[in-house]
This record gives C-alpha cells, sequence and structure tokens, in this order.
C-alpha cells in the first residue's frame, strides 16, 4: 500500500474499527477528491462528464446519494466504501471471516435460483453484490447516464448527491483468468479494476463494473478515513460533482427523455412496473407537492 502523502498513520490498537459513521475525522481527513460543479440539469452533467478527456484511462463513474451532513453542516457526506467494510463485526470477528461466512451462505443458497452460475470466485462476489450481499467490491458504471440515475432515483431525498468520476489504466485491472482467487491483503494496491463478464442481465443494462479492494482490517477511525478519502480518490484520479436534491425530479424527468428509466436500468417486470409507476403518478412532476391524504375526524 502506499504511504500517506501528509497524513500520520496512527498505532495500532486492540479493536478493529469498521463502518463509516459521521465523525470529525472525515472533515479534516486529507480529502483527494476535486469538486468540479453542481449539476442542475443533463446539460451541465454533460460538461462535466467531458472535463479531463480525452486519456488514454478508462474511465468510471459511481453515483452516491449523501446519508447526512458534514460536523460542520456545511457538506453532504459520501465516502468511496466498500459495503463490507460498514458491517459491524461480532466481538472477535474479522472482515476475513465474514466475507466467507457471505460467500458461502450465498453460494450454497443461490443456486437453485439461477440457471448459469458463475464460474470464478470473483464472479460469484459481484453478482451479490449486485443483489444487496455486502462485498470488498464497490459499484461503478462505465455510463454515465447509469450513475446519474442511481443518484438522483429518490426524488424525495432529504440530502444532495456527488457523482465520482475515476480513471484506471491496464496495469490496474485484475486479471481472474490468471489469479486464482479474489484474496487480497494489506500489500496489494489500494484497488484493483474489474470488468465482469455480463453473465446476469443487470449487469450489462447498467454497464457494471468494480473497484476490488484488499482485506485490510482498520484499526484506528483515522486510518480508516485516511484510507478511504485520500489513498484511494488520489489512486483513482477522482473528480467529483454535486447534484442538489431539489434538482434530483427535474432531472430523473429528463434521464426518461432520453431513453434511461427503471425498465432499462432493471431488466425485467420489477423494471417495467417502477417505470410505468413513475411515469403515471405525481414523482413525475417535481414541482407538484406530494399528494396527501385526507384524514376523517
Amino acid at each position: 500500500m502506499h504511504s500517506p502523502n501528509s497524513c500520520s498513520n496512527p498505532p495500532r490498537s486492540t479493536s478493529g474499527y469498521h463502518g463509516a459513521s459521521s465523525n470529525r475525522f472525515f472533515a479534516t481527513s486529507c480529502q483527494q477528491i476535486i469538486n468540479m460543479s453542481t449539476v442542475k440539469s443533463l446539460h451541465d452533467f454533460i460538461t462535466f462528464v467531458r472535463k479531463g478527456q480525452p486519456d488514454i484511462a478508462t474511465f468510471i463513474y459511481r453515483g452516491q446519494p449523501a446519508a447526512r451532513r458534514s460536523p460542520e453542516g456545511s457538506e453532504f457526506e459520501t465516502l468511496l466504501v466498500p459495503s463490507l467494510y460498514r458491517q459491524h463485526l461480532r466481538n472477535g470477528g474479522s472482515l476475513a471471516d465474514l466475507e466467507t461466512r457471505f460467500l458461502s451462505d450465498f453460494h450454497r443458497e443461490a443456486q437453485s435460483h439461477m440457471s448459469h452460475a458463475p464460474s470464478t470466485d470473483i464472479e460469484w462476489m459481484a453478482l451479490a453484490q449486485h443483489h444487496g450481499l455486502p462485498t470488498r467490491l464497490l459499484d461503478w458504471t462505465m455510463n454515465p447516464l447509469v450513475a446519474l440515475f442511481f443518484a438522483v432515483e429518490n426524488t424525495l431525498a432529504d440530502f444532495d448527491a456527488h457523482i465520482y468520476k475515476g480513471k484506471v489504466y491496464d496495469v490496474q485491472i485484475y486479471d481472474y483468468e490468471s489469479e486464482d482467487d479474489a484474496n487480497s491483503n494489506e500489500s496489494e494496491p489500494p484497488f484493483k479494476f474489474y470488468m465482469p463478464r455480463y453473465f446476469d442481465r443487470r449487469l450489462e443494462a447498467q454497464s457494471s463494473c468494480f473497484t476490488l479492494h484488499p482485506l485490510i482490517e482498520f484499526y484506528e477511525k483515522e486510518k480508516f478515513y485516511h484510507h478511504f478519502s485520500n489513498i484511494l480518490p488520489k489512486e483513482l484520479g477522482v473528480l467529483r460533482c454535486t447534484v442538489p436534491n431539489r434538482r434530483f425530479g427535474a432531472i430523473k424527468a429528463e434521464l426518461l427523455e432520453m431513453g434511461v428509466s427503471y425498465k432499462t436500468m432493471l431488466p425485467g417486470l420489477d423494471g417495467i412496473c417502477k417505470t410505468i409507476r413513475y411515469q403515471n403518478t405525481a414523482e413525475m412532476l417535481p414541482l407538484c407537492e406530494p399528494f396527501s391524504i385526507p384524514t376523517t375526524e
């Protein structure tokens, strides 16, 4: 792993730390993320996407709604943290043990629901991640409109959203044909880039790709935040834009006009039904207040 540039590493303690809860370390960490602009329309977003191109790198995107404000209240918090690291461990447990249990149980119980099973460990991990199981993979897409859609999906959200734009090079690609499994440790780089075979329709529809992160047991909050707000964004060359929550509805409607909807993001009956509901309810009218149900006295 690369050493920190300007933040010091704290001493290792006897108890592990995981979870991206709000605290002062987020606000004061040495962030390597470049905030580019505020996106209020599809046109604004396309302008953001075009910044920094061309390059020999592969550009990847991630839309992430914020869950809370920063401690100062001046910014909305998002952090590039894989879902496995957000889990609370049992006493004496480790991330490695938790990952083994998650994937073992998923491997055993999921096969009867699939016509074609994944053929490698990393494919099992990608499928589990896409269906909600916490893993070391962080979801990205090669289609910027997919990232924008999931950033504004909840038009009633209380907080803004961030869209991250990163770039990866061939040397950072995870070679699942020559690497036996997805195991890695702290001696590995901060991430490897994984482009899956599209053995699942949703993976294909969302132009899915992932960053695979090493199994690191973080023992201090400072080290946790330093890794995910400094080292990882720097390695990815991250740019970021902000989408105000008050613009979610208008941008989601613009995306529908461009053919980007639940129907295209979630192939199948679920996506069709969500699109029909969206097109025929008040959610389609972002300037209107939600309907209220009269109370009877």
